[in-house]
């Protein structure tokens, strides 16, 4: 199913803010959270950040505001595989598109199956999942599904920005006795339901918008739990599939996209995380849990982004290479529209063209090339080849 939909999750995402933490509201804040419900929520995310290899699905549905008020729900299925250190693999179908991600400890790569693109990021050295999640969603906008619960230590990422915590009680779903947690933040309230047994694996997980008109929702069921599955290097590994393009992202540092552009674009993203509503506080707040500085240089047609950590997390120093060859041009006016333009669809009676093994697409005097923006494909305004 294909929609163009004014989604409002960006929105979401650019509104919220982290605030420094004072002693006094720290304490403050810990007596605001439920003993018990702090401590079911961390036995989980120990027994989650225990296991070496694990495999789950994800029935995801989510909520959008069109701008007339009305409210859409879309939905996907999400299956995960998990290899500690540093092996990721994810296929997500649904209302959301057909798309695949691969992540090998050095290599991030986000396939398209519908569109026959796919685009990749590659890291100086090998790096740990955490590692591979933050740089992917800080330099290119790619949140993985279900992120939230794959770091090494789920309880830190869950608890960020929230406010208070209760324990609501048992409940149960598909059959299983569940502890139902309920946590408020600054900007959303979350739920979590968790089962009571020795392997305390979640089952759902809400988070609600207490900001946007509707209220909007992002729900994940969770089944299918493998805490012992055989994972094999191929599953990890990307290979092209005859026919398939390789396309670049749009790195979201040094991009500069104009305020007409954007309107032009119309492209809103999807939250798939709690961590994909609360980023705008590392570009508002840069000191709030970590540090980044970041130094762009070009070498050999690629940009070269060196990134270093340090809080919560410890210190880390890596490159993130993004290749610029394939980085949407600004500034030129092709045919009335300004290069770099972005749409989300092409207009009506375009050709294809094909030059130095790059495809365009040719509309009405207008040329475009398809790039990754996010997770999502969108066609840029580029000049003549």
């Amino acid at each position: 199913m294909t929609m163009n939909v004014n989604f409002t999750w960006a929105v979401l995402a650019t509104c919220v803010a982290l605030s420094v933490q004072s002693p006094t509201a720290s304490a403050q804040k810990s007596t605001a959270i439920e003993p018990e419900a702090a401590q079911i929520l961390q036995q989980m995310s120990d027994y989650l950040g225990s296991l070496k290899r694990f495999s789950f699905r994800a029935e995801n549905t989510v909520d959008t505001v069109m701008p007339s008020g009305q409210k859409l729900q879309l939905g996907a299925n999400v299956d995960i595989a998990i290899r500690r250190p540093n092996h990721f693999r994810v296929n997500r179908k649904g209302d959301f598109g057909d798309q695949e991600f691969y992540f090998d400890g050095r290599t991030l790569t986000l396939y398209g199956k519908l569109v026959n693109y796919y685009a990749t990021m590659t890291a100086s050295e090998t790096i740990d999942i955490d590692s591979g999640l933050d740089y992917a969603r800080e330099e290119v906008g790619v949140v993985m599904p279900g992120s939230d619960l794959v770091y090494h230590n789920p309880y830190q990422v869950l608890m960020e920005d929230v406010e208070s915590g209760m324990y609501v009680g048992t409940s149960n779903i598909g059959g299983v006795e569940v502890h139902h947690l309920a946590f408020r933040g600054s900007e959303v309230d979350w739920q979590i339901w968790i089962e009571n047994d020795d392997t305390p694996l979640p089952s759902k997980y809400v988070i609600t918008s207490k900001w946007i008109t509707g209220a909007p929702q992002f729900t994940a069921v969770f089944s299918d739990w493998d805490t012992s599955a055989q994972l094999k290097d191929a599953l990890f590994t990307f290979s092209p599939p005859p026919g398939v393009e390789k396309i670049g992202f749009i790195p979201l540092r040094g991009n500069t996209v104009s305020e007409q552009e954007e309107t032009r674009s119309d492209i809103r993203g999807l939250p798939i995380s709690k961590l994909s509503l609360i980023e705008a506080a590392h570009a508002a707040r840069p000191a709030v849990h970590r540090s980044a500085h970041r130094t762009v240089r070009p070498h050999r047609g690629h940009t070269n982004v060196n990134v270093s950590r340090s809080g919560s997390r410890g210190h880390r120093s890596v490159d993130v290479d993004v290749d610029v060859r394939r980085r949407p041009p600004v500034g030129a006016v092709a045919a009335g529209i300004a290069v770099g333009t972005r749409v989300a669809t092409l207009p009506r009676s375009c050709t294809t063209v094909v030059r130095y093994n790059v495809t365009y697409h040719h509309c009405g005097g207008v040329y475009y090339r398809p790039y990754y923006q996010g997770t999502t494909l969108v066609y840029v305004v580029v000049d003549a080849p």
